[in-house]
Formats: structure tokens, C-alpha cells, sequence
């Protein structure tokens, strides 16, 4: 191979730019602490209109989803139950307008929530720089410049998307389901009990299940990121390794850590498989047992 080719196959500074901001990433430790977040509140604040609006958005769309299986309800109670054409069609145009507003607001909540998640990762990386430019030298002879750079990406990438979606989606599932269980009480305070509890008794070995799954994949990556880092410093220094004769050593290391990584990540997958097998049977056993329970109930009413 020339020199010419070699030259060409190597990264270039792109690459070698990517590879410094993810490893630098990489290196830093988790944290499962929300307090940081308390930090964006003034750059949140000084764009409350948007932040506003998508509450008020988050609210009509909730509203409008909690209203659509109520309006399914009144449709089969007062519509197909009164064998009226003309309340019928009453109610399927009162159940077309809400899904209308729940597309419409559904629409305008993921354009704010967006907009304001852009907006303030902006605010981040122009504030962040400008702190940087007025650090003293000192700081860069003890941090990275691939560091950096890593917090004004990667870092503010995540903020970007907390912000901008799981915050929303979390406020939206918190909403349904507060809305849910009151709507529950409302129709049938009987069965709300019963749907708590087997709730709890789906939820929980799922969340258990999901941090094993969560546990094998950590491990998985970590276990491919050795066998990628020493195939890196091998070849980095191949002409030491050819050198020495140490080609055939080198390469029965890297299957080691190979297989090793494989196997993680079969243990992942196995686990995986048995909490897609283990989601299927309790929330179909789950609905089962509630259509059981309704069903019985029906029976009992009728026979009254």
C-alpha cells in the first residue's frame, strides 16, 4: 500500500473530531439527578410565551384525548342506543370536531414545545461560549479542547431534547392518566380499584425486567467499546505490532474481546425477548381480566 492510499484511508479531521467529542462524552460520569435542570429556568423564562402556549396546547390535547373516549361512549350510549338517525349523526360530528381539536392541538403543542427546546439550546451555546472566551488559560491546560466542543454538542443536544420532547411527553402520559383514573372513578368507581392494582402488578415487573435489560445493554457496550478501543491502539501502532511479530497475539485479543462483547450482547437479547413475551402476557392478561370482571358485572345487572 503507498503512501498516497494510506493517507487516504486514514480519519480525517472530521472523524478524529467526532470520535474526541464522543469519547470525551463517554468519559464523563451519569447522573440521574434532575436538580441541574433548575439552571435552564431563566432561559425558559425569557421565552415564557412559547413555553406558555404549549401548556395551553398540552391541556387541550389532553383534554381532547380523555374527551374522545368519553364522546365514544355517549355515541354508543345516546346514538346507537336511541336508534335515532338524527342523534347519531349528532354524535359522530361531535366525535369528528374533538379529534379535530386533538389533531390541531396535538399539531401546535409539538411546534412550541419544539421551537422553545430549539430556542434555548441556542441561548446555551451562545451563553456557554461566551463564558469560555473569558476562562483563563490555565482551565484549557486542564481540560480538553474535544471536552468543550463535547459540551456545546452532545451535552446540549440531550437539553435540546429534553426540553423540547420528553418533558412534553411526560406532562402529556402524567395528564391521561391522572385524567384517566378520575374519568374511571366517575363511570365506574367499582372497577377503578381493580385497574390500580393490576396496574401495579403489570408495571412493576416491567420496571424491574427494564433495568436488567437497561444493566446487560450498559455492559454490552461497554464490553464493544474495549474490543473497538484495542483494535484502535493496535493498529495506530501497527508497525510496532508487525515489528515484534505480535500480528497473530493481537488478533486472538481482539476475538477475545469480540466473543466477550457477543456475549453480552446475547444476554441482552435474551432478556430482551423474555420482557417482550413477559409485556405481551401481563397487558393482555390485564385486559382480560377487566373484560372478565365487566362482563360478570353485566350479568349480575341484567339479572337484576
Amino acid at each position: 500500500m503507498s503512501a498516497d492510499t494510506a493517507a487516504r484511508d486514514r480519519p480525517g479531521e472530521g472523524a478524529r473530531l467526532a470520535a474526541d467529542l464522543e469519547a470525551a462524552a463517554e468519559r464523563r460520569p451519569a447522573s440521574r439527578s434532575l436538580a441541574p435542570l433548575a439552571a435552564l429556568r431563566p432561559f425558559v423564562a425569557a421565552h415564557w410565551g412559547d413555553a406558555a402556549l404549549s401548556a395551553v396546547f398540552l391541556l387541550i390535547s389532553t383534554s381532547a384525548t380523555l374527551g374522545l373516549t368519553w364522546t365514544a361512549r355517549l355515541l354508543i350510549d345516546r346514538g346507537l342506543a336511541s336508534g335515532e338517525p338524527g342523534a347519531l349523526d349528532r354524535w359522530f360530528l361531535i366525535a369528528g370536531a374533538v379529534i379535530v381539536v386533538l389533531a390541531a392541538a396535538t399539531s401546535l403543542r409539538f411546534y412550541f414545545i419544539t421551537k422553545l427546546g430549539e430556542r434555548v439550546v441556542a441561548d446555551l451555546r451562545i451563553a456557554l461560549y461566551r463564558h469560555i472566551t473569558r476562562l483563563d488559560q490555565a482551565f484549557f491546560l486542564q481540560v480538553r479542547t474535544g471536552e468543550v466542543l463535547s459540551r456545546m454538542t452532545t451535552d446540549l443536544t440531550i437539553v435540546e431534547n429534553m426540553v423540547g420532547s420528553s418533558v412534553s411527553v411526560a406532562l402529556r402520559n402524567l395528564l391521561t392518566l391522572v385524567g384517566a383514573l378520575a374519568l374511571l372513578v366517575i363511570v365506574s368507581p367499582s372497577f377503578t380499584g381493580s385497574v390500580v392494582v393490576l396496574g401495579a402488578l403489570v408495571i412493576v415487573p416491567l420496571f424491574l425486567m427494564g433495568r436488567r435489560v437497561r444493566g446487560l445493554s450498559a455492559r454490552a457496550q461497554e464490553r464493544f467499546a474495549g474490543a473497538v478501543a484495542y483494535a484502535g491502539e493496535t493498529l495506530d501502532a501497527l508497525d510496532t505490532v508487525q515489528a515484534f511479530g505480535r500480528e497473530r497475539r493481537a488478533a486472538e485479543r481482539l476475538a477475545a474481546a469480540v466473543e466477550g462483547a457477543f456475549a453480552a450482547s446475547l444476554a441482552r437479547v435474551r432478556a430482551r425477548a423474555l420482557m417482550t413475551a413477559l409485556v405481551m402476557v401481563l397487558i393482555a392478561g390485564g385486559i382480560g381480566v377487566i373484560l372478565w370482571q365487566a362482563s360478570l358485572a353485566v350479568f349480575v345487572r341484567h339479572a337484576v
